[in-house]
């Protein structure tokens, strides 16, 4: 009897353990919550503006030739965000040919930028001085010589506007700046949580990098959920295709989301799917930037200028939603939350990481 209670004791201790470990259901906090399989997840389910039909070449030579991007579309620019993408020119000066026929429709009072309507849409052309023998309503080719990049900036930024789709990426698969080279994975760094409160999506000047901010928000442990959970991960995407002679700035990711999973099963979803970021469009102020990008965002590029300053970014982005996770919702217990993103050439990734739900 005596060596029978020395094997049942052990036992018993590590069951204890566990009990400590697991956590208790709560049923008062926990309410039904429906789980699903996960929905597909690509550049088409997720908004068919990233499909809009286009045509066209490249804005600098060789126009028949990929060049590299140097700033993304829906990119943060201080309180704002980038309307275009900066296609890059290695020599100063450099011509911009038009990328579609069309009739000139707009010239800015210094010349600095125009728009030239055709049939698939308009395309605005910022930094490049628009030749002399141009005047509204002329009609110009494709591929033909309009304008010269302003001294020192070594770009063009280009803007493209689609019917029925408004403002839209030019490196989308249907685009005229597509690059078919840039088969990397976005990258997904690790997971953290915050409580979704008003301090957790307040405004931040995204030129500032985070050490000289003050992040005001209340951290939560992974491992000790609870209330309305703010989750966040950066998320960046460094293209194959790389610009020459200045540093390459990690480009937006098209599309976000998230969702809570069962701890061993990442293609079931409890809940809905959280859309934390869709940029087939332009990313308006009016949705509310700080409740897209969280604190940690930031976007310098003072070496393009200088080489002496800075270039670095980084986006982290609210992958819980633009309102949090409620938790309180679930039952007590291990789960995942995962996080999946994909490029604007529809290569995907997807980051699960364990979390657990306590109810205080």
């Amino acid at each position: 009897m005596q060596d029978r209670l020395r094997v049942l004791i052990p036992w018993r201790v590590v069951l204890g353990l566990l009990a400590v470990a697991t956590p208790a259901v709560c049923p008062a906090a926990a309410r039904a919550v429906r789980i699903s399989n996960r929905p597909p997840f690509s550049l088409h389910s997720t908004n068919p503006c990233f499909y809009a039909p286009g045509s066209g070449s490249w804005p600098v030579a060789p126009t028949g030739r990929t060049h590299a991007i140097r700033g993304s579309f829906n990119e943060p620019r201080g309180h704002a965000v980038h309307f275009g993408v900066d296609v890059q020119a290695v020599q100063d000066r450099a011509s911009v040919y038009s990328m579609a026929s069309g009739t000139l429709v707009s010239v800015s009072p210094h010349r600095a930028h125009f728009s030239i309507r055709g049939g698939d849409g308009t395309y605005i052309y910022w930094h490049a001085r628009l030749l002399n023998r141009f005047s509204l309503g002329a009609q110009i080719g494709r591929g033909q010589l309009v304008a010269r990049i302003v001294p020192g900036y070594f770009h063009v930024n280009v803007a493209e506007s689609a019917p029925g789709c408004g403002l839209v990426d030019p490196r989308r698969p249907t685009g005229a700046l597509h690059d078919p080279r840039n088969q990397e994975h976005p990258w997904i760094g690790p997971l953290t949580a915050y409580r979704a409160n008003r301090r957790a999506f307040a405004t931040h000047d995204t030129t500032v990098k985070p050490s000289q901010q003050t992040d005001r928000s209340t951290s939560l442990e992974l491992n000790d959920l609870h209330g309305v959970v703010d989750f966040r991960a950066s998320i960046t995407d460094m293209p194959i295709h790389r610009m020459r002679l200045l540093p390459q700035l990690p480009l937006e990711a098209a599309a976000i989301r998230g969702y809570l999973a069962p701890a061993t099963n990442r293609r079931r979803v409890f809940g809905h799917i959280r859309r934390a970021f869709d940029g087939s469009g332009l990313l308006a102020p009016t949705v509310g930037l700080w409740h897209v990008w969280a604190f940690g965002t930031f976007r310098q590029n003072t070496c393009y200028r200088n080489p002496d300053w800075i270039c670095d970014a980084n986006y982290v982005w609210h992958v819980g939603g633009p309102n949090g996770w409620d938790v309180n919702r679930l039952q007590n217990g291990r789960y995942q939350y995962c996080v999946q993103a994909i490029t604007i050439n529809s290569v995907k990734e997807t980051k699960c990481t364990p979390i657990v739900v306590r109810h205080h």
